[in-house]
């Protein structure tokens, strides 16, 4: 494996398999930009967020002040979609639970709205539940309520929030995507949606929404994927192929999108840092269980209130076979309800009709409520905010995904949560029973976050511990191995790869504006829309990569030749 001959033909194959990053990033970036807003009106071009007024009177009406973190992911955010002519935005916003993702996806959305991007009217949010989209909806309704009664000097006079589900009925979904079509020029529009964005028809007519009569875009102005590690490669391909930029939000990105991002991937990327949380994370073995209901009895009668999380819903088919049984959401509901009393303890899961778990819900958030534990399964792991929330218990937490698990802690120690209560995050592993940790790959996920609250590291940690997937197609994590190619031996080769193989094409993909283009060659402008086409695609395949003749000359005489960048 580790033999020179072995790790210059693994270093090849991983050049080539750059080279069609690179090739499929200059596409997706310049190429297939048929949104790209082409102004006529040069002054709708703000450089900052801070000289558009649209954006100024937003950022002034938020019911808080943007933390100087959040106005440096902000810049970066505008420079890279609005500020500079870079083609389109593909760009990775990672940051950790409660840090202000959204804010910042709605304060660029209406920068993009503003400078006609695309069709210049219509941001598309994605959210990959029902609970999430609805929470945004009411989020940036409350932005947007307050920015429409400040007045703001710009040309965009109203800003509006469409929700559109599964739950929306053909006709209704008919006529809102008729309303998106017949926008007036004053008017902002935030669609936010499930699963059902993504539907061929609604695609269709998100792809083709006409423009202002300022443009001559079409289409979304951006598309803001949330959540992104909960969603397929396909599917958040497909919003994000309407729209004149595209923006990923994640607290702990899938691994496939941690080995997209940077320099060596499809992705820009920034960070949003948090503000940090004092959740204390425990793990405790599985046969402790008696003791841990006792410490939370104690502790709920002090004021606490608590999340109990559970992988199952039942095992059986009928309630009372599953009540039985205390390892799922309806048997530990009954014994805690025992235990605590029946008017203390609720549950919900994804198999209750949604108004049903929204009551129950609500119940669990109000203040005046006697419910003090809500047993549940990861339906809670995104779209749900109860401050007073100050315990999470976690049990058979060895099933979780790393992700999840950092998911689901975020439901506790949030903004406005009461500060005389300390945070417990208390995770139940059956793999502890047994004393040994070395070696036990579902003990040292647990013991990652035990040891570190940061999202980021968290997922560069998920990202280790699950591989990198498939860049190239659609595999989202794991280790798939090339013809030469062995990860676990010849990944420290990559950083040297992504250097190399994308210095071939560099010459090529360095033409991006329509000006450079014009004075290049004939021929190179054929070869280039001939790869871009995939008309060439079998050269770039990285299952045939030391096959092809004079590519392995070419990276051996770049390695070992005195090479001078004069540019």
């Amino acid at each position: 494996m580790n033999s020179p001959a072995r790790q210059r033909l693994a270093f090849e194959e991983l050049c080539m398999q750059q080279a069609q990053l690179a090739l499929t990033r200059w596409r997706l970036k310049y190429l297939l930009n048929d949104h790209s807003s082409q102004l006529s009106e040069p002054d709708l071009m703000y450089r900052t967020w801070q000289s558009s007024p649209l954006v100024s009177a937003a950022v002034s009406a938020l019911p808080f002040e943007l933390r100087p973190s959040q106005q440096e992911c902000l810049e970066e955010l505008w420079a890279d979609a609005i500020g500079r002519n870079n083609g389109r935005m593909l760009r990775l916003l990672q940051g950790d639970v409660g840090s202000g993702k959204t804010c910042l996806g709605y304060l660029l959305g209406l920068g993009c709205i503003e400078s006609r991007q695309g069709g210049g009217r219509v941001v598309a949010i994605l959210a990959p539940t029902q609970l999430l989209a609805s929470q945004h909806a009411q989020t940036i309704g409350r932005f947007a309520d307050a920015l429409n009664n400040a007045e703001p000097s710009s040309t965009i006079k109203n800003v509006r929030i469409e929700l559109l589900t599964g739950g929306v009925t053909a006709s209704k979904r008919e006529d809102l995507l008729s309303k998106l079509e017949e926008i007036s020029t004053d008017e902002a529009v935030f669609l936010v949606g499930t699963h059902a964005l993504l539907t061929p028809d609604v695609v269709n007519r998100l792809k083709n929404l006409p423009g202002v009569s300022t443009s001559k875009g079409k289409g979304l102005a951006l598309a803001v994927i949330d959540e992104e590690q909960r969603l397929g490669v396909k599917q958040r391909e497909k919003l994000a192929m309407c729209a004149a930029h595209s923006l990923y939000m994640s607290a702990t990105p899938i691994p496939r999108t941690i080995a997209l991002k940077g320099s060596s991937g499809l992705m820009d990327f920034t960070i949003l840092d948090g503000i940090g949380s004092d959740v204390e994370t425990v793990i405790v073995p599985s046969k402790a269980l008696d003791k841990v209901v006792l410490a939370l009895k104690s502790k709920i009668d002090k004021g606490s209130k608590a999340f109990w999380v559970l992988p199952k819903i039942g095992q059986n088919d009928t309630v009372e076979e599953d009540s039985i049984q205390q390892n799922n959401v309806l048997g530990r509901h009954r014994a805690l309800a025992e235990a605590f009393g029946q008017e203390r303890v609720s549950f919900v899961h994804g198999r209750m009709k949604g108004k049903d778990r929204e009551e129950q819900l609500a119940r669990f958030a109000d203040p005046l409520s006697r419910v003090d534990v809500l047993v549940s399964t990861t339906v809670i792991e995104v779209g749900i905010d109860v401050p007073d929330v100050n315990v999470m218990i976690v049990e058979d937490a060895d099933r979780f995904g790393l992700s999840q698990l950092h998911q689901l802690r975020g439901r506790i120690g949030r903004a406005g949560s009461r500060e005389i209560l300390k945070c417990h995050y208390i995770l139940l592993s059956s793999v502890a029973n047994n004393g040994q940790t070395d070696g036990v790959d579902s003990l040292s996920k647990l013991e990652v976050l035990r040891e570190s609250t940061c999202g980021s590291v968290i997922a560069d940690a998920d990202y280790m511990l699950r591989g990198p997937g498939d860049t190239l197609g659609f595999l989202q994590s794991g280790i798939k191995n090339g013809r030469t190619l062995s990860s676990d031996h010849h990944w420290e080769l990559t950083d040297a790869a992504a250097l190399y193989g994308r210095r071939f094409m560099q010459p090529l993909l360095s033409i991006t504006t329509s000006d450079r283009t014009d004075s290049t060659s004939t021929a190179t402008n054929i070869l280039m829309r001939h790869f871009a086409e995939e008309k060439a695609q079998e050269h770039f395949c990285e299952s045939y990569a030391s096959c092809k003749q004079g590519f392995a000359m070419r990276v051996m005489m770049t390695l070992f030749s005195e090479f001078h960048d004069d540019s």
